[in-house]
């Protein structure tokens, strides 16, 4: 079975009607016309904004929006609050570092086997008793 395109090119193929032909080639033409009639090379910051002007739009207001935010409700101060609480901070944070040098130092000694006391022995290997009693 043949398909379409082998049907297709199977076909002879006709002349374009003349008026078809001279209407096509007059509306091309002033397309082409009107194409050269506009500036086609951008210069400077439009050539760099011109894909997509109103994305460009849209976030630069978004950016005034977020500036004006910013002035309105920043307080100067909250800024100096802030620092003028910098050496009390600095403070608690030394004390924070030496508590955590303690609990590390305490959970190091807790993790280490602590060895048997080590009773003296004599000569033979045998423990000596002394009266009744292990020396110390």
């Amino acid at each position: 079975m043949k398909t379409f395109e082998e049907k297709l090119s199977e076909q002879p193929l006709r002349a374009t009607p003349a008026a078809w032909r001279a209407e096509i080639l007059r509306e091309a033409r002033t397309a082409a016309a009107q194409q050269n009639m506009e500036p086609t090379a951008v210069t400077g910051w439009r050539s760099w904004l011109w894909p997509a002007p109103r994305a460009w739009a849209a976030l630069a207001a978004c950016w005034v929006v977020l500036l004006a935010v910013q002035l309105f409700v920043g307080t100067p101060a909250a800024t100096a609050v802030a620092q003028v609480d910098a050496p009390r901070l600095a403070l608690a944070l030394e004390a924070k570092r030496h508590t955590l040098l303690e609990l590390e130092a305490a959970v190091v000694a807790q993790q280490t086997p602590r060895a048997a006391p080590r009773l003296p022995r004599g000569a033979s290997g045998w423990l000596r008793e002394e009266k009744g009693a292990l020396p110390c």
